[in-house]
């Protein structure tokens, strides 16, 4: 079948969230000609020559962790920011109302004392066993494709960041799938992330599973293996929206003109939700982790780094972030570039969200398995990938389309 014709399902982690909401009503904006397709990387035209999934063709559904209604949240972001319009929003009210239908109570386990302290509506999950968790999700995930006479799907991971753990990153349940297993059946919790549930799930039932957060996620060597083991395509973690995106743009500057970089200093202010749980020590790391992994594999140096990302309420969802870069010239002159960069957290990452769901089903209609590192151009530590330059990893994906424009 012409992928144009399919009917794709998008089944949302954190779907009441702020860019889970901003893209839904975007796309829904976008179908009622409420909106251009401004900011969809997959708009462009080379991506016309690959057969991706039109947009009135998509279908939401997902897991959150709070009670409050689909329109509800986009009435209260639009509040804050004025993003998401008024008049639209009213328009759109009814199909936004159909898609809450479709969204269900996830679970909080190892979600940290920040998410959990989110939770106000009942999560009968997190009191099962953890093989009970994955096959009560994969029954909803089954239901959601019948009831919507879908052709395929693909889970999308926008919930709000998990706390560092290491046991999520280096145990017998990370490194292998044999021992992810054993964790499963023996109910070790403190073992496995949500995220990682929630791939599990998708992965194991041979849906494609996309990390737009720092969580975990799919990117342990167990879960590389499950996705290997079921043909299955998966990319992460955490979309480059940002102040990351204007670093892996400029930073490529110094190495080719030979300065030497001394320092860069990155002071991140942000509101809304996604502020609120960064205000946590243990959140914040899994996110400072994921920010400066890419500065020094771009400048092949090793200069002082710092980031710092505060919580201010009163911003909304508006982020703003100042760099300070203080670099070493000719006749070992030091000299300071700075930039002020403020734009919508949602609205940058909600169309990148998009351009990943329909990249990912491609791939699996492909026959294509395992990570997919044409999509590092949107991640700010993409799993596997050593290259972290804007324009590198977009050539990467250029040439991806390319190949797959020829087969046509």
């Amino acid at each position: 079948m012409e992928s144009k014709k399919r009917k794709l399902g998008i089944w949302v982690i954190g779907a009441k969230g702020g860019v889970s909401t901003t893209m839904i009503t975007g796309v829904l904006a976008i179908v009622n000609n409420h909106s251009s397709a401004a900011g969809l990387v997959t708009d462009r035209p080379e991506f016309s020559k690959m057969d991706l999934v039109s947009l009135e063709n998509l279908a939401f559904g997902g897991y959150d962790i709070r009670g409050e209604s689909l329109y509800e949240n986009a009435c209260r972001i639009n509040k804050g920011t004025g993003t998401l319009g008024e008049i639209r929003l009213m328009n759109l009210k009814e199909e936004l109302d159909r898609v809450d239908q479709d969204i269900k109570p996830g679970i909080s386990i190892n979600c940290g004392k920040s998410i959990n302290e989110l939770v106000d509506t009942d999560l009968p999950k997190n009191e099962l066993h953890l093989r009970q968790v994955i096959k009560s999700i994969q029954e909803d995930v089954q239901a959601f494709i019948k009831t919507k006479e879908l052709d395929s799907l693909v889970m999308l991971n926008l919930a709000s960041t998990e706390p560092y753990n290491p046991l999520h990153f280096d145990s017998e349940a990370s490194r292998t799938l044999a021992g992810l297993e054993n964790a499963i059946d023996q109910n070790q919790g403190d073992m496995i992330s949500t995220s990682t549930l929630y791939a599990y799930a998708a992965i194991d039932m041979g849906h494609p599973y996309m990390n737009f957060t720092p969580s975990v996620g799919s990117s342990t060597q167990a879960m590389q293996e499950l996705a290997l083991e079921r043909g299955v395509p998966h990319m992460g973690k955490d979309g480059k929206t940002g102040e990351t995106m204007v670093k892996s743009t400029l930073a490529v500057m110094f190495p080719i003109r030979n300065m030497k970089v001394l320092s860069w200093a990155g002071f991140n202010i942000l509101g809304d939700r996604d502020g609120e749980i960064l205000a946590n020590p243990e959140n914040k790391a899994t996110k400072i982790r994921s920010k400066d992994a890419a500065l020094r594999s771009i400048l092949g140096q090793d200069p002082f780094a710092y980031t710092a990302i505060e919580y201010v309420p009163s911003l909304d969802d508006w982020k703003t972030a100042w760099d300070h870069i203080h670099f070493q010239g000719f006749l070992d002159t030091k000299m300071v570039m700075q930039f002020t960069w403020q734009g919508c957290d949602a609205i940058l990452a909600a169309p990148l969200a998009i351009d990943m769901v329909l990249l990912a089903d491609f791939a699996k209609q492909k026959g294509e398995r395992g990570l997919m590192p044409h999509t590092s151009v949107f991640f700010k530590s993409p799993i596997n990938v050593d290259e972290h330059a804007l324009g590198k990893q977009f050539s990467m994906l250029e040439e991806y389309v390319a190949r797959h424009s020829s087969d046509l």
